[in-house]
């Protein structure tokens, strides 16, 4: 069965009008309803937006796909929308850059870089594995951003896009050593583009603030680095927020690992366009020792594709 076998043409809501996201989806149980003469509406409203509350449906690139198992309900039925107006929310932001991405789009042939992409995009999908409330949301050419919020089950979205980071610095086998920048605050939800293609994704303040962070960020001889706005660590302790990690020792049995995280102080830098803003860091001083870089390891595979005789170029 496909969707073509479930998805009518008067089941499409080519621009529903709603303020929020329980407001949407509301309306799109309502139109399932009348449309399929189902019973129980208020029943079928509740549990999807319970199912909502308890784990997000949302798949990023602004696409969701709200669902409920209904008792007595023995089939699919399915409405589909889209909010042309957007829908505005509280996340927190966190944008990965890849480093040094213009040297190595003009040191890298480009089916080295495509490689190279790739690896980087399963790495950062690995980082959202551990944690149910980030929504990966799109990939910017040279960055990936991340979203954390409250609507998608986190309760401190900040601290979980601290955690995410930290994930990533820990677990850099291949030396990406990406830019990575965060902020939190209003974003909406929407659709760009024109009548006959358009695209969907998330729009607002935090976005350009974490992308800015993350530029700014000042690197120096550390491992990785995490910049954000300072006013956003508010009174956290950095041991609470990265708490040790325990290990097997073949000696000592269970371990705590000493603190390989730093917390800096407030700095300000200027920010272009909106003045001086006050910026903190944490930065990882412990250096992985990777056996390969994901550079090298990207023309590695480029010559063995070359060497097996599967890579040809189209005239």
């Amino acid at each position: 069965m496909g969707i073509q076998d479930i998805l009518q043409k008067n089941a499409i809501i080519t621009n529903i009008d709603a303020g929020n996201k329980n407001e949407l989806l509301t309306r799109m149980a309502h139109h399932l309803v009348l449309l399929y003469d189902l019973k129980d509406q208020d029943i079928i409203v509740q549990k999807i937006l319970d199912h909502e509350l308890d784990m997000s449906t949302g798949i990023g690139f602004g696409i969701a796909i709200p669902h409920a198992r209904i008792e007595g309900i023995d089939r699919v039925y399915m409405v589909a929308a889209r909010s042309v107006k957007g829908i505005e929310f509280e996340a927190t932001v966190l944008y990965a850059g890849i480093s040094d991405f213009a040297r190595l789009s003009v040191e890298l042939a480009p089916a080295e870089m495509l490689i190279y992409l790739n690896m980087f995009l399963v790495w950062m999908r690995e980082s959202t594995l551990i944690d149910r409330f980030c929504v990966l949301e799109r990939f910017l050419d040279n960055a990936l951003i991340l979203l954390f919020s409250k609507r998608f089950g986190s309760e401190d979205p900040f601290v979980d896009a601290l955690q995410a980071a930290r994930w990533m610095g820990d677990h850099d086998a291949l030396k990406f050593c990406p830019d990575i920048g965060i902020a939190s605050g209003t974003v909406m939800a929407g659709f760009t583009g024109t009548p006959k293609e358009y695209s969907t994704s998330v729009f607002g303040c935090p976005l350009i603030l974490a992308a800015g962070c993350a530029r700014l960020n000042p690197r120096g001889d550390v491992a990785s680095m995490i910049t954000f706005p300072a006013d956003e660590w508010k009174k956290r302790s950095l041991d609470d927020v990265f708490q040790p990690i325990e290990y097997n020792h073949p000696e000592k049995g269970t371990s705590t690992q000493s603190q390989t995280w730093i917390l800096g102080d407030p700095r300000e830098v200027e920010f272009p366009g909106t003045g001086r803003i006050a910026l903190r860091d944490i930065a990882n001083v412990i250096h992985s020792m990777p056996s390969v870089s994901a550079e090298k390891k990207a023309r590695e595979w480029v010559d063995l594709i070359r060497a097996k005789g599967f890579y040809k170029k189209n005239d």
